[in-house]
């Protein structure tokens, strides 16, 4: 019975916490703590709970692996390539800056592009004797759907179907991974870093505010804590370009 009680006693005495914050540039953070964080008594442990985060949705979903866009005008003896600017853009932001590109290479309205919610597909119209590559590289198909050929409207006005569903978002769920904790975290089966996952609920260009209304406890993978190093993917483990914004997180950490 005083074994019990002092088990009791253990459980409901107040435990050491700590609440950690990391600030920075960038989709990684790491710090080093002197002194090191311990638990409160000998032979203790310490687990740790993500708690919130604030950034921008700035990863691109435009950059140099798909950026360009290779148009001709009938009358024209050379295809133009336009180049997009490293960003992120919705799809009718993307469609006005290839419109404004266009304008600026005397090739207005040789294109547009426009979404079709139903079926999540690209449609494509070429006016007449204008042509779009996509069988050259790094070119804009693959976030509109397009197979890697040449689109041509001759005599009249042409309207396409992307083959594929639209890509305008590839990052579907961002992981937040801690470097802390001690492997009782999976993904897909296998042992991972990542502590929390979320799905972005503002538009691209806002600031994303995510927090956890539960706190969700994992052990750590030692019984102190020298460093943190945390970073952000999406979810095929990708590491996240914020652009160089700004990008602060929280942990709470206690004594068990």
């Amino acid at each position: 019975m005083e074994g019990l009680l002092k088990q009791i006693v253990k459980n409901t005495s107040p435990k050491d916490s700590y609440l950690i914050t990391l600030s920075g540039k960038g989709s990684r953070i790491n710090h080093l703590f002197d002194p090191k964080i311990v638990p409160s008594e000998p032979g203790g442990a310490l687990r740790i709970a993500f708690t919130s985060l604030e950034t921008w949705y700035s990863w691109p979903n435009v950059d140099s692996s798909n950026n360009k866009f290779w148009v001709k005008k009938s009358g024209q003896s050379e295809e133009v390539c336009l180049t997009i600017d490293t960003g992120t853009y919705g799809f009718i932001a993307l469609n006005d800056e290839i419109q404004r590109l266009l304008k600026e290479n005397d090739l207005d309205k040789a294109v547009k592009f426009k979404g079709n919610l139903s079926t999540l597909k690209t449609i494509m119209t070429l006016e007449p004797g204008c042509s779009v590559n996509f069988k050259k590289e790094n070119t804009l198909r693959k976030i509109f759907g397009f197979d890697a050929k040449r689109y041509v409207a001759t005599t009249k006005t042409r309207r396409f179907v992307s083959q594929q569903k639209a890509n305008i978002t590839p990052v579907n769920t961002v992981l937040v991974h801690c470097s802390c904790i001690g492997g009782c975290s999976y993904v897909n089966g296998r042992l991972s870093s990542v502590i929390h996952t979320f799905t972005p609920n503002t538009e691209p260009g806002c600031q994303v505010i995510e927090s956890s209304n539960k706190y969700l406890y994992q052990p750590t993978a030692n019984d102190f804590i020298r460093d943190i190093d945390c970073w952000l993917t999406d979810q095929n483990f990708r590491p996240l370009d914020l652009q160089n914004e700004d990008f602060t997180i929280r942990f709470h950490v206690e004594s068990v």
